[in-house]
């Protein structure tokens, strides 16, 4: 019996030996991978460049605003208001919003407006938002974004009270 013994004692040792040896092969294994992994992905990631703005040309910002507002006077546009929004916001830097009587009215303010803009403004550029009967128009050139309206559709979208953190504008005639 003490052979049989023998054996049982030492089948369980030999066991619990490999498991130690290979619990830690595996770990310092893991480990590395775990380094190399991160040794690589820090040069992946790439620094930010400053780019240079060019400077301002003629059409653009308060250029393209005055004269957006004197094409809306012309036509006879109510309550013309600007906003400038160019510190809040990364989409533009001025809102003009003005209010038409009727539906032609604002057909003939879109019309003018876009006349406006082509002058300075290279062709293709402006886009234009316009549902027929629909009480709203909005004319994006970029660096002003023109909404015209009817007098109940400005009240129900108020967008003077949405861009209220901008600075009001009130342009020399």
């Amino acid at each position: 019996m003490s052979p049989k013994t023998v054996s049982k004692k030492t089948v369980p040792a030999k066991k619990t030996a490999a498991k130690k040896t290979a619990a830690k092969k595996s770990v310092p294994a893991k480990k590395t991978t775990v380094k190399t992994a991160a040794k690589k992905s820090v040069p992946a990631k790439k620094t930010a460049v400053k780019k240079t703005l060019p400077a301002p040309k003629p059409g653009h910002g308060l250029d393209l605003v005055r004269r957006c507002v004197n094409a809306l006077e012309e036509k006879k546009a109510k309550s013309i208001e600007v906003i400038e929004v160019g510190a809040q916001s990364s989409v533009t830097d001025f809102y003009v919003i003005a209010t038409g009587t009727s539906d032609p009215h604002l057909r003939a303010l879109r019309v003018v407006l876009e006349k406006a803009i082509d002058e300075v403004v290279p062709a293709g550029t402006v886009r234009v938002q316009n549902e027929p009967d629909s009480g709203w128009c909005c004319v994006d050139a970029f660096d002003v974004v023109i909404h015209i309206f009817s007098e109940e559709k400005r009240e129900y979208y108020n967008l003077e009270e949405l861009y209220s953190q901008g600075k009001k504008i009130k342009l020399a005639k």
